[in-house]
């Protein structure tokens, strides 16, 4: 089903004050790296990009930042938050591009699973070369630091892409007219042959 301009304005509006609210619940997990706070707020920006585009699920982590700014403001002279929404577009973006490959459950778990180790790759570098060195990290305490950066951000990719995944087949069972028709493989067949046109048999008499 084609969704009208105001209907994705309207889901994009909604998901982007899910993932501000969010966003506010966070907590550390480890003592170690007290600034890594988990969250599952990059859950309604990948529901946007599975039920609308990958691009609008990048516009809800956006907005999502800008939103938490308003409401609570910045304790890291914006560097927190800039790290924030580039692991987040590193997550949303590869997952929305390959569940658009088929639109179902089995794509949506393959995107999920490439967009975690992206977003794990794109966290441990950010950490590594912009947030702790803007941080005032002393270079030689860093490396000691990413084997907890890399599990935080694994466990994080983990529960984001579970509660996803749960909401997506409940979305695909309940509400069945929001999400994107997929093709069956007898549908694609009869397409290509109206578009192909009436095959000319011939007469193997003449």
């Amino acid at each position: 089903m084609k969704k009208s301009p105001v209907y994705c304005i309207v889901l994009t509006a909604m998901m982007s004050a899910l993932a501000a609210v969010l966003l506010v619940f966070e907590f550390p997990i480890f003592p170690a790296t007290p600034w890594l706070q988990l969250n599952i707020s990059d859950m309604p920006a990948l529901l946007t990009a599975f039920l609308l585009n990958p691009w609008l699920g990048v516009v809800v982590e956006l907005v999502r930042i800008l939103l938490f700014l308003a409401i609570r403001g910045t304790s890291s002279a914006f560097v927190g938050e800039l790290s924030n929404l580039m692991i987040a577009i590193a997550f949303v973006l590869p997952a929305g591009y390959l569940f658009r490959i088929r639109k179902n459950l089995t794509s949506a778990l393959i995107g999920l699973i490439a967009g975690s180790l992206c977003m794990i790759a794109v966290a441990t570098l950010t950490n590594a070369y912009i947030l702790l060195p803007l941080y005032g990290m002393e270079q030689a305490a860093i490396p000691a630091l990413i084997p907890p950066t890399i599990l935080f951000n694994v466990i994080k990719a983990v529960a984001t892409s579970a509660v996803t995944m749960a909401l997506c087949a409940v979305l695909k069972r309940t509400l069945p007219g929001i999400w994107p028709a997929e093709k069956k493989p007898a549908e694609k067949a009869e397409k290509k042959e109206e578009t192909a046109g009436p095959s000319v048999q011939h007469d193997p008499t003449r």
